[in-house]
């Protein structure tokens, strides 16, 4: 990558003062060659016969893109020093004021006797280091061999010597007897001039009359508009204020709520469900603390959102999954069409929600504790169990309708373990197998995979290192350790250790290849047991989830 490159150099600016349509040109060197600067550069003159001399360049102030003061280009004197021609942007408007102030100022300053000097600035393409002769010895410096100029700015102090503004061209009040002779011929063409201006203006004054007149009626028609979108918005306002709650007010209140029903049992405003026992008050957990909960389960548990969701009311869901086509497209001559047809067909798999819950016992003093947070230690606890079991049932679960265990763990399904490739080597796995787990997968899965290893395996990647010792994944990927061979690695200690006949690896395409059902929301209900002085708190959930697609998963399996 090009390096960055501003060059100050030490030679003064000196303004020119010619003629009028001379006014306001700077000249002088930009970068002098085989010259030591204060960083320990060196220009070559090579690097400055290279410099693009058709080019017209910014001329700023400071190397400040916010203080353009005109443009400048480029030449070479016959020593080979890179020398400019600037012009500075000195235009008025109508009035005789100055467009560009930055450029009227430094223009003024140069007038008065101000000592600026130039600064190169652009990239370094080419350098190198080396050994430089000067008064007091050899010095170590770099010499830049080619750069590209982006600019060149007007500066205060420079750094390389012998560049400079060694001319400044200005106005003709400067010098004021130069073109004296010509006095007659400047009369007859003011005379003409104030001619053809009075007829411009006359024209001026005419179009300006109907201009104004328009711009009446146009007036009006905006003020009319402005006051009709007042009143929309006066009436939008109070329809927001009305129909629109604030959430960070909402999520306070809600939580405050279960707060309330943690502690009491009593439901208030909290959406009731169906509890267990007719004595028995059950609520939905609150929409903001239940995404919360998800939220923390997916640190528990990397397949929750990496899965496909369906959610419902009813007591399963019925997926239809395309089954892979073949292809049956065909040249066709002109007249005689196609001669096979494609085929659209479909597999539909039912996910149940099988209810999931566990009991967290309360005991009354902690429900009276005005200062326990109730909300905030039970989410974190229902976050880290159900993560925890979800992940384990979505790698092993045994489906059960009988138990009404309905999370189908994929390395218990007999199509996706068919899929499986075996290492090369008896207890052993290598990277090479890794790499067959990708190269065995077909495109359309492979563009979203991952790698999900056992903490074994993820050990075992670690400690790989080629022939010169050196660790193979950091190696391949500069060290992002939960990246290999271009895909995200994720680790889960319910996937198994490497050993005959085990599974510790899989590459997949999850969200394709696997799904979750999620019936209705988050439950919670209160079990007071009196004579214990506690009160259990139920969370529930009704989930299941089973495998889409079998060819989405490509399992290791250790020989």
């Amino acid at each position: 990558m090009p390096e960055k490159l501003e060059k100050s150099m030490s030679v003064g600016l000196t303004l020119k003062q010619e003629n009028e349509t001379e006014k306001g040109i700077i000249e002088g060197q930009l970068v002098t060659h085989s010259v030591l600067d204060a960083y320990s550069d060196v220009f070559t003159k090579e690097s400055l016969d290279k410099v693009n001399k058709d080019k017209t360049y910014f001329l700023l102030h400071m190397h400040n893109w916010e203080r353009e003061l005109g443009v400048m280009k480029l030449h070479q004197d016959e020593q080979g020093n890179l020398k400019f021609i600037g012009q500075l942007d000195l235009s008025t408007d109508d009035n005789g004021n100055a467009l560009n102030k930055e450029a009227q100022k430094v223009y003024s300053m140069m007038k008065k006797g101000a000592n600026y000097q130039m600064s190169v600035g652009g990239l370094i393409k080419s350098r190198e280091f080396g050994k430089f002769n000067t008064d007091e010895g050899e010095v170590d410096v770099r010499f830049i061999k080619e750069f590209e100029v982006v600019e060149g700015s007007i500066v205060l102090k420079g750094a390389v010597p012998g560049a400079t503004v060694q001319t400044v061209k200005g106005d003709n009040n400067i010098n004021k007897n130069k073109g004296d002779d010509n006095m007659q011929k400047n009369i007859e063409d003011l005379e003409k001039g104030m001619n053809q201006n009075t007829a411009d203006i006359k024209k001026a004054n005419e179009d300006l009359a109907i201009a104004l007149k328009k711009n009446e009626e146009l007036e009006g028609k905006v003020e009319k508009a402005n006051e009709e979108l007042e009143k929309m918005g006066k009436t939008l306002d109070e329809v927001m204020k009305k129909g629109i709650s604030n959430p960070e007010t909402e999520e306070k209140k809600e939580t405050e709520a279960l707060q309330k029903f943690l502690r009491t049992g009593e439901a208030g405003n909290l959406r009731v469900a169906k509890a267990i026992s007719s004595t028995q008050v059950a609520v939905l957990i609150p929409s903001a603390l239940e995404r919360e909960i998800l939220k923390e389960i997916k640190e528990n548990s990397p397949f929750l959102f990496n899965a496909r969701i369906y959610t419902g009311k009813e007591s399963y869901r019925r997926v239809p999954i395309r089954n892979e086509i073949t292809p049956k497209n065909q040249a066709v001559k002109e007249g005689v069409g196609n001669t096979q047809s494609g085929e659209i067909s479909y597999t539909y798999i039912d996910i149940k929600a099988g209810k999931r819950q566990v009991p967290y016992p309360l005991t009354d003093e902690a429900r009276e504790d005005a200062f326990a947070d109730l909300v905030g230690e039970i989410k974190e606890a229902v976050a880290e169990d159900f993560g925890i079991t979800l992940s384990d049932l979505t790698i092993n679960g045994t489906y059960n309708e009988t138990a009404d265990q309905f999370i189908e763990g994929f390395m218990t399904n007999a199509d996706v373990k068919a899929n499986a490739v075996t290492s090369a080597t008896a207890g052993k796995v290598t990277w090479e197998d890794m790499v067959k787990l990708e190269t065995g997968m077909k495109k359309q899965y492979r563009k979203n995979a991952k790698y999900y290893v056992s903490l074994k395996m993820y050990e075992e990647m670690k400690l790989w290192k080629d022939t010169t010792d050196r660790q193979l994944w950091s190696t391949i990927h500069n060290g992002a350790t939960m990246v290999f061979n271009g895909y995200e690695v994720v680790v889960d200690e319910f996937l198994d250790d490497i050993a005959t006949g085990k599974f510790p690896a899989i590459f997949c395409d999850f969200k394709k290849g696997y799904g979750y059902y999620i019936k209705n929301d988050f439950e919670q209900e209160t079990n007071r047991k009196v004579n214990e002085g506690i009160t259990e708190i139920y969370t529930r959930i009704r989930i299941g989830g089973k495998v889409l697609r079998p060819n989405a998963f490509k399992p290791l399996k250790v020989k």
